[in-house]
């Protein structure tokens, strides 16, 4: 079984809807589950805001890592082998949280872990998928 030692989230449509700034259903609930198991865990976004959004929803704390860039350029592969760096991980014990393809796809090509969330995620670039994470606990990261 693959060791799974942190999380990484996408905080658009993954943590929070991007459309209002609201936390979605069920968030609040898996982030303690993933603590309470010892995960570290990490949030990426393309708001150069993401701290201040996480703040104002209560739940910054939770995370060891926050990058936030406004910059569409960003590689996405450096972008997540700097989180996995910053938590103090190798990519190989990291989970990626994500809504995009193209993320889930570096997120792969990092031999991470990914996990889609969302209805119209291909299994061709996530090893798992679910609809959201309102009814998700910490069994989700037992990959073999």
């Amino acid at each position: 079984m693959k060791q799974v030692e942190g999380c990484i989230f996408d905080l658009d449509n993954v943590l929070v809807d991007s459309n209002d700034s609201t936390i979605l259903p069920g968030v609040k609930r898996f982030l303690i589950n993933l603590r309470v198991s010892g995960m570290k865990l990490a949030v990426t976004s393309k708001k150069y805001d993401a701290n201040n959004i996480l703040k104002v929803l209560d739940i910054q704390n939770y995370f060891d890592v926050i990058l936030g860039s406004n910059d569409d350029n960003t590689n996405l592969g450096s972008l997540l082998l700097k989180t996995a760096e910053e938590l103090k991980l190798v990519p190989e014990h990291c989970v990626m949280f994500d809504n995009e393809t193209d993320i889930l796809g570096q997120a792969k090509k990092l031999n991470m872990s990914a996990v889609g969330v969302g209805t119209d995620i291909s299994c061709n670039y996530a090893d798992k998928t679910v609809p959201n994470l309102s009814d998700v606990n910490s069994s989700i990261l037992n990959f073999n």
